[in-house]
């Protein structure tokens, strides 16, 4: 839009109504006025037959407007733009001074440049096709209009989006990099949800063998399904009903985990265990993951009590990193713990072995559950308490991944996990 440069009377301006009602500390900037003078100028639009006798209708500027008029200045410089602009160029003008000022929070921010870039579409259009003698409003002018980056732009419209879409995901981001990271992680959830999606419809997929021992059910009623006496090798890995989203720096897996509440945690380990008993062979082998704080020594007591042999010295995963929510009086954790026990007399694979599985885990940009545990650590786990062709199962299966353990090491799986979310993840395994 074209404009003039010029130097006119504040008492030619007419104010108008202003969309801005909170100008902030007006004698500051008065008093910066009348030190340094006005740096940006007001923008006004020509008006003719105001009885006021002002010539000019003030469109941007209103704080300055306010602290030129308390310094007691006589005229200020101004952009002067023809009286023919439409509602939407007037807006426009509007929206464009806003984009420096101090006090926006991100979503304003971002919101204010979605707006102008809407509002510029809907002017001239969007452009289509990279010729230059295309017709239309792009990205790159918006970021013109703003003085941002083209990228910064995109991916703040991007993000303006996906916020106007899922408000409720937002609403406790404290800033646009963790909005940012939300956006990321929503897409991704969005993306592997149409995968999967298509993954279920794919014969690749459901013809493979495994897709069918990933059972989404309650795993203590599928454990009693189990054939009693069948089974080699129990592998549990329950919640540790210990609020995971506190406990975990990185929790995002937003429906992949369901807690056990405190109240019911001693039914539900005790009615597991029953039920693993039973499933179990004569001699057999029991491992059982849990949160020492504050379980220890009630989890080693309902193993006792559900008939298995068991001592408090367990077995230990070692990590190569550590987090501590609390690092100014707790140790960073790096490990975590499990029980193994045995139902008779079963003897260990690899006997001797040190008690410590030393693996990195699955880096967290991987994971698709918020316990996941590498493939490697559980198939050195199962290879160290049973043979190949043993019969696992494996209760909380979570991401699959003892599945995919188990039958590299020619061992016969079955696993529930009650989250369906979490099979989908494991047939995209599948699908490579």
């Amino acid at each position: 839009m074209d404009y003039k440069l010029a130097t006119i009377k504040l008492a030619n301006i007419y104010f108008g109504e202003r969309r801005r009602e909170d100008y902030g500390d007006i004698e500051e900037l008065a008093s910066d006025i009348k030190a340094k003078g006005i740096i940006s100028p007001l923008a006004v639009m020509r008006q003719s037959g105001k009885d006021d006798g002002t010539d000019y209708l003030l469109l941007a500027g209103g704080r300055r407007y306010r602290a030129s008029t308390h310094a007691g200045l006589d005229e200020v410089p101004a952009r002067i733009y023809p009286e023919s602009l439409t509602t939407l160029e007037i807006r426009s003008i509007e929206l464009s001074e806003n984009v420096n000022r101090k006090d926006f929070t991100w979503q304003e921010r971002i919101n204010l440049e979605k707006e102008i870039h809407d509002l510029h579409i809907e002017m001239k259009g969007e452009k289509v096709g990279k010729s230059s003698t295309s017709l239309g409003h792009t990205i790159k002018d918006t970021a013109r209009i703003v003085g941002r980056s083209t990228e910064s732009v995109r991916q703040n419209l991007k993000l303006a989006n996906t916020v106007e879409k899922f408000p409720e995901l937002f609403e406790k981001c404290r800033n646009q990099s963790e909005a940012t990271k939300v956006a990321g992680q929503l897409e991704e959830k969005l993306i592997l949800e149409e995968l999967a999606t298509r993954a279920k419809s794919n014969p690749k997929v459901t013809s493979n063998k495994l897709s069918k021992l990933y059972i989404v059910g309650d795993c203590i009623e599928g454990m009693k399904r189990i054939p009693k006496g069948s089974i080699n090798l129990v592998e549990i890995d329950p919640p540790y009903s210990i609020d995971i989203e506190k406990a975990k720096m990185d929790f995002s897996y937003s429906g992949a985990y369901s807690e056990i509440a405190e109240s019911n945690y001693e039914i539900f380990c005790r009615e597991l265990l029953d039920a693993s008993y039973k499933a179990m062979s004569d001699h057999s082998w029991l491992i059982f993951w849990f949160g020492p704080e504050p379980w220890f020594e009630d989890i080693y007591s309902w193993i006792i009590d559900a008939g298995f042999n068991c001592k408090r010295m367990c077995g230990i995963w070692t990590k190569s990193q550590a987090q501590s929510m609390r690092p100014e009086t707790n140790l960073a954790n790096s490990y975590e713990m499990f029980f193994y026990a045995s139902k008779g007399k079963p003897i260990l694979q690899k006997q001797g072995r040190r008690n410590i599985f030393d693996t990195p885990p699955v880096p967290a940009n991987k994971k698709v559950h918020p316990t996941e545990r590498p493939i490697e650590l559980m198939k050195e786990i199962y290879s160290t308490f049973t043979h190949s062709g043993s019969r696992v199962a494996i209760p909380c299966l979570g991401s699959g991944n003892g599945i995919l353990a188990a039958d590299e090491l020619d061992m016969a799986p079955i696993g529930f996990d009650v989250v369906e979310k979490n099979r989908d993840n494991f047939l995209l395994k599948l699908k490579g």
